[in-house]
């Protein structure tokens, strides 16, 4: 997990974003397994073991900012075919919730999918400054 962060003066006012990153990797013997990781509007950072259970990891708004000031991008590593939700390699909008999950399912066992790679915000208007930058790595295994 790597956390940095920067600032920059938006709007006559100083605003900060933290990104914490993380590691959710889990397993289980049998089924389908999913994690995920997201930011939501309200400012939350968080991360799923199962992709419907949310634990707050950090706050990346600062306080008296709006979510739709900022972009956010997670530039993945390696395979994506697991992948699910918002769009990756591409700088998007914080206009509403973003989640990024991945999956691992049975027939053939053992199998597991890694996805890794580096979250960024940045505020939305030029010069589009960036704001935090973290490591977020997902990994869902089924393991008999």
């Amino acid at each position: 997990m790597s956390i940095t962060h920067f600032s920059a003066n938006a709007a006559q006012r100083r605003l900060t974003a933290v990104l914490v990153g993380t590691v959710i990797s889990e397993s289980i013997p049998t089924g389908t397994k999913t994690v995920g990781y997201r930011l939501t509007t309200a400012g939350n950072e968080q991360s799923s073991l199962d992709g419907t259970t949310w634990t707050t990891i950090g706050v990346w708004l600062p306080a008296g900012a709006v979510s739709t000031d900022y972009d956010v991008i997670y530039n993945v590593t390696g395979d994506t075919t697991f992948m699910g939700g918002a769009l990756i390699n591409s700088w998007i909008s914080m206009s509403g919730t973003r989640v990024w999950t991945i999956e691992a399912s049975a027939p053939a066992l053992p199998v597991s999918h890694t996805c890794t790679g580096t979250v960024q915000l940045r505020m939305a208007a030029p010069p589009n400054t960036i704001l935090a930058t973290a490591t977020v790595t997902m990994t869902a295994a089924i393991d008999p």
